[in-house]
């Protein structure tokens, strides 16, 4: 294994670290297998995160009695005082470590949100307490919006950034990159296989570590078969080659945009999914049925899941969390595999039950209603909307999507809209002058008017 020097920190890192945002989804004795093999390999630094559940925990278990062999670097997406030295402290705890190498904050989306961070109670000063205490050497940034991240740059507040790059996304070469390499500041690399989407892993790895401005980059590795394509290939050849860059072109052209990069955000962000759909699978499986096949074994895999696309309530929490904006509810109702699996096995059915007794009459109403503009063939799980008030704002979300669906149902003429919005506007109360579209009149509505809107639909439907 080969070392470098992470910028103006001084620390020297294995070129190929261990991402541990997989080692989630696997026991913990499995997780101390494929750690103390990594070490075995050479690996020294460790990403881990505090929003990936017990990944820290099992990382500062498994580390403790070699700990001084690591350089450990957590993050947190908090961006006030408070909460950040809040999350610094649990953070040592799950490590079972004095003091961590590296603290980052996470997933830095926008200029408002740095703002935040170095303003008078922001993160970044719960952070250079944390340092000037010892409880933390180096600070950095992780980040997908390129542009936020230059911003996070030029500040020279930061030791460190954590950088989406790989043969697919090269744009931080163009820019970033270099202003790193002048301002000797650390960069760290995420994604080189793009999400896994990469088949040829060793190759794109030996693609990032082609840039000398990359100090380390960090495969997410979850088994001996991950390890051994993203490092021991790797450490066996070094060498990028011309036949590595033609095959990792021809993946290019298969891949497109937008693309799935499996971080898992939106299954285990602020409690994940809702329904429980496993969205990262059936995305990853929905690549590999248009690009890889085979094409009946990937059906067969599709149709195990327990929780099916048809379950999606709509409410966006998936969306929001994306650190790629993906257009993931669109992109779960017209999977390829999914249609495909229901031509050989039949419609997905959700799999919330509706409880067949207590419904009040407002929500059997509503049920009707729904059922008389959509049909009885719609794909909205109705149980959702049986929920206790006040609503959440996923519920909320979901509620304003679906009037938005039956709208169309009921009237998708144009001419005829002006007239429909006065009879809503009337129908809730409100002042018809300067509505002059559904949008509109859903930014003046609350959660109860939007309710009270589909009960007036069916009147406008049969009128």
């Amino acid at each position: 294994m080969k070392f470098r020097i992470l910028g103006r920190t001084n620390l020297r890192v294995s070129e190929i670290g261990f991402g541990a945002i997989p080692i989630q989804r696997v026991s913990f004795k499995e997780a101390a297998d494929i750690i103390n093999k990594a070490h075995q390999c050479g690996i020294n630094f460790i990403d881990t995160a505090r929003a990936w559940t017990d990944s820290e925990l099992k990382v500062g278990k498994i580390i403790k009695s070699c700990r001084s062999e690591w350089i450990i670097a957590s993050k947190s997406p908090v961006l006030t005082f408070k909460e950040m030295k809040e999350e610094i402290t649990q953070s040592l705890k799950n490590l079972q470590t004095d003091f961590i190498e590296l603290y980052m904050i996470h997933h830095l989306k926008d200029k408002k949100m740095l703002d935040l961070v170095l303003s008078q109670n922001g993160a970044l000063k719960a952070l250079k307490e944390a340092q000037k205490e010892g409880k933390i050497k180096f600070i950095g940034v992780s980040g997908h919006n390129l542009e936020t991240l230059l911003l996070v740059a030029k500040t020279g507040l930061f030791d460190v950034l954590m950088v989406n790059f790989n043969f697919k996304e090269q744009e931080a070469t163009k820019v970033l990159l270099p202003f790193c390499q002048k301002e000797n500041i650390g960069v760290i690399v995420m994604k080189p296989l793009a999400g896994g989407t990469f088949k040829n892993a060793a190759a794109a790895i030996r693609f990032c570590l082609i840039n000398p401005t990359i100090s380390t980059v960090i495969p997410g590795i979850l088994n001996e078969r991950e390890l051994n394509e993203d490092v021991v290939e790797v450490l066996k050849n070094p060498n990028f080659t011309k036949e590595d860059k033609e095959k990792l072109k021809k993946e290019v052209k298969k891949i497109g945009l937008p693309f799935c990069r499996a971080c898992g955000y939106c299954i285990t962000r602020d409690g994940g999914c809702p329904a429980r759909i496993n969205i990262t699978l059936c995305l990853r499986l929905e690549g590999y049925f248009e690009k890889f096949g085979p094409k009946d074994w990937l059906m067969e895999v599709y149709n195990k899941t327990p929780v099916k696309p048809a379950s999606c309530l709509f409410c966006g929490h998936c969306e929001k969390v994306c650190p790629f904006s993906l257009p993931i509810i669109r992109a779960l109702r017209n999977l390829k595999i999914r249609k495909a699996a229901e031509k050989k096995w039949g419609k997905e059915k959700p799999s919330i039950n509706i409880p067949a007794r207590d419904y009040n009459d407002e929500y059997q109403e509503f049920v009707n209603l729904t059922q008389k503009i959509l049909g009885e063939d719609h794909d909205i799980p109705l149980a959702y909307f049986n929920f206790p008030k006040p609503a959440n704002e996923g519920q909320k979300t979901t509620v304003r999507n679906l009037f938005k669906e039956m709208v169309k149902r009921v009237h998708p003429d144009e001419k005829r809209m002006k007239e429909i919005l006065k009879r809503l506007c009337q129908e809730m109360g409100i002042e018809s002058e300067g509505i002059k579209n559904f949008e509109n009149l859903l930014t003046l509505a609350d959660y109860d008017n939007v309710v009270d809107l589909m009960r007036v639909l069916p009147r406008i439907k049969d009128n």
